[in-house]
């Protein structure tokens, strides 16, 4: 027979790994939430960079610049990535400093997509010399 007396108890009891388990658990919660943020972050912060190189791209393509006239709005729909760009050559106000300056002109420029969760928009406001015309 064997002495119960000499058998050393060696391992954990149920409660003991129940409450690591449950622990492990809250930590890997925690985490693969805060990793979900970073990826949602990441995609948006992409999304608006590459929206305003597709501005800034469509603005110094100098055939879009051609069509734009003052007080004219000017549409474009891109496909990949499916975006609404909208150009708005504008006369300066005239309490603005810039108006000293002759043949300046403000152009707004904005782009519109949807994202994950809701519409978003950005814009970039730029001031453009414009020759004179030959009379």
């Amino acid at each position: 027979m064997i002495n119960s007396k000499n058998l050393k108890k060696s391992g954990f009891t149920f409660i003991e790994v129940v409450i690591a388990v449950m622990i492990i658990g809250m930590v890997l919660t925690s985490l693969f939430s805060l990793q979900t943020a970073l990826f949602d972050s990441t995609f948006n912060n992409y999304s608006k960079i590459s929206r305003i190189f597709f501005i800034k791209n469509l603005f110094f393509n100098f055939e879009a610049r051609e069509k734009l006239n003052k007080n004219k709005i000017l549409k474009k729909e891109l496909k990949d990535p499916l975006t609404k760009l909208t150009f708005e050559l504008k006369n300066l106000n005239e309490k603005s400093q810039i108006k000293k300056f002759e043949n300046i002109s403000l152009l707004k420029s904005s782009a519109s997509w949807r994202g994950l969760v809701r519409q978003q928009e950005e814009s970039m406001i730029y001031y453009i010399y414009q020759k004179a015309k030959k009379k």
